[in-house]
């Protein structure tokens, strides 16, 4: 893992950019995508008077660049076998659930809780490819 003095701004942007190989890493990629784009239009439906459900879905973006950032080859941000990034995928999986049962925003719910869903898949998969062994 680099120094924090050794990071250059070109490495994080090729950090965010999709896998180049295929297989798992890709599919998780895809769906980090689609649950950022997902997050990011409902975080902009959350209405004015609900400041807690709109930080839990900047939450979410955050926890989202987060969880891409730790997917990266060849030097992920955070090992795939630690707790914070056990942590960070369990938050990309819940909090859009959460938002989606706390929200007064009817069209930013069914965004949410398809963004949970596909949180899900990508929990699982990540626990059961990345993490277990």
């Amino acid at each position: 893992m680099p120094d924090i003095g050794d990071i250059r701004f070109s490495d994080i942007t090729r950090a965010l950019l999709p896998s180049s190989g295929s297989g798992i890493v890709l599919v998780l990629d895809i769906l980090l995508y689609i649950m950022f784009f997902l997050n990011l239009v409902a975080f902009f439906m959350q209405s004015d008077k609900q400041i807690q459900a709109t930080i839990f879905m900047a939450t979410t973006l955050l926890l989202n660049v987060i969880a891409k950032l730790s997917t990266a080859r060849p030097d992920p941000i955070i090992a795939p076998k630690s707790l914070i990034s056990l942590v960070v995928n369990a938050g990309v999986f819940v909090i859009p659930l959460i938002v989606t049962g706390m929200s007064k925003a009817k069209n930013s719910k069914p965004l949410t809780l398809i963004s949970g869903v596909v949180g899900g898949a990508f929990f699982f998969m990540y626990w059961f490819f990345l993490q277990r062994v």
